[in-house]
């Protein structure tokens, strides 16, 4: 099988906000923290999406000058990934972007404020004890994070808030009721609310977890497309229900 570093147009991720029918190829992700089909290419970002440049040549030339940065770090590759959670800085105009799950977009650049800019909800996907009984928990972000043996009740579907300057865990939050979370995928993604229920009948494949929404409605989704987000409130801006982007 020929392994190619683009996708044509017509079969590149529905979520991708680009023509299909202009030109034949697109940029795909390189492999990283995020896979392929969850994640957007830098350069497809900032050329195609933000419309920072408008050719090849001027989106190497501002990566190249590491105007561009995921996480708090430069990044100069135009196929690295970005996906859920991540903060897209630009420089010098201090723009800043996280990308979340929107009504119509599995991951979309969301404009937010100065003051949220080094933190990054994660979600806890494996967890276990290395030396001396620390643990090491493995995110949803392809990262993971050593911690002492006092976060123990850090648990596999719970959330991390990290402070992506330092490296260190600013708040948990566990996967229950009466928390609050967010909605990653499904017909429903972009959506989030308290959850008022987890069902885990055995009857069922993967837990059944109703989130009540701000505006009082109940809506009912899957255990894997459940993202904590906050004890009562959320811990980061969230788009607005009934956005169109």
């Amino acid at each position: 099988m020929i392994k190619t570093k683009n996708w044509k147009r017509e079969v590149a991720p529905a979520f991708y906000p680009i023509t299909r029918k202009e030109n034949v190829w697109t940029f795909k992700p390189m492999p990283g923290p995020h896979k392929a089909f969850h994640s957007l290419p830098l350069a497809t970002v900032i050329r195609d999406i933000l419309n920072i440049v408008k050719t090849m040549k001027e989106v190497k030339y501002v990566l190249n000058n590491k105007n561009i940065l995921v996480n708090g770090k430069p990044r100069i590759n135009i196929r690295h990934p970005i996906g859920l959670m991540d903060i897209l800085e630009i420089q010098p105009s201090n723009q800043i972007y996280r990308f979340l799950p929107t009504s119509k977009r599995n991951i979309y650049p969301i404009l937010i404020n100065k003051k949220e800019q080094s933190l990054k909800p994660t979600q806890i996907k494996t967890k276990k004890i290395i030396k001396k009984g620390e643990l090491m928990f493995g995110l949803h972000d392809g990262s993971s994070i050593i911690s002492s043996k006092s976060q123990t009740h850090m648990n596999v579907g719970g959330s991390i808030l990290i402070d992506i300057n330092s490296n260190k865990i600013n708040d948990y939050v566990d996967f229950q009721i009466g928390n609050y979370a967010l909605i990653i995928g499904g017909t429903k993604k972009g959506l989030h609310g308290k959850i008022n229920n987890i069902d885990k009948s055995k009857s069922l494949d993967k837990p059944i977890i109703t989130l009540e929404l701000i505006n009082g409605n109940e809506i009912k989704t899957i255990y894997d497309y459940i993202f904590p987000i906050g004890k009562s409130t959320s811990w980061i801006e969230l788009p607005t229900e009934g956005n169109n982007i």
